[in-house]
């Protein structure tokens, strides 16, 4: 009996879509498998842009391509990247707008209550 292997896919960024996610922000869908939550996308996020507070049900890295992303953890900028841990809260915002690639495993949630990650040290 022939096993199948796992086939290696490219995928043709420029092809794909944006979507308007909210006002000022838009996303692609580059890979998702809704079986374990995983998904890889690009946010393009305008200037004064912002996401509201919400709540991580799982994990996140943030990989800035151009301009910068801030939250109440500091500011991730152009080459740089962040790492979001299940349960943190945030909100999200650009002063002069960003292009970055997330791969987010599992979801979020809005949330209310302020955000518990601990500042990075420099």
């Amino acid at each position: 009996m022939a096993t199948m292997q796992p086939m290696s896919r490219i995928i043709s960024v420029s092809d794909l879509p944006w979507e308007e996610r909210q006002s000022g922000v838009k996303r692609k869908l580059l890979w998702e498998n809704p079986a374990t939550q995983r998904q890889a996308l690009m946010n393009r996020i305008e200037p004064r842009a912002q996401l509201p507070r919400h709540r991580h049900v799982g994990d996140e890295l943030v990989f800035v391509i151009e301009g910068a992303l801030s939250d109440e953890f500091g500011t991730i900028t152009a080459g740089n990247m962040s790492y979001r841990p299940q349960g943190c809260i945030h909100t999200l915002s650009t002063t002069h707008g960003a292009t970055a690639l997330f791969i987010i495993t599992g979801s979020t949630e809005p949330a209310t209550e302020r955000g518990h990650a601990r500042r990075r040290r420099s």
